[in-house]
């Protein structure tokens, strides 16, 4: 199922609606899946024209980031933002 989820989501990750770009950006970011995977996906969003979908490619990068040192940000739904704003 794995396998067949981030398939969908990378292919969706290219969807002309910056939302659904976003969304599964942040979604592959989040699942629990060999990096080699995802990482091509994510790091083409981080050129989207749309910034929401960059912020999103950025989100995804970190939750993967958090998984592999073993944080438990990283999991999907997980909202928190441990980021400042000025």
């Amino acid at each position: 199922m794995s396998d067949e989820l981030t398939r969908l989501l990378v292919v969706a990750s290219k969807d002309e609606d910056p939302t659904v770009r976003a969304h599964c950006a942040l979604a592959l970011g989040r699942l629990d899946t060999p990096f080699d995977q995802v990482l091509p996906a994510l790091r083409r969003r981080l050129y989207d024209d749309v910034e929401t979908v960059r912020d999103a490619a950025r989100e995804g990068l970190r939750a993967m980031v958090e998984r592999r040192k073993g944080g438990g940000a990283a999991r999907y739904g997980d909202s928190r933002d441990d980021r400042t704003t000025a």
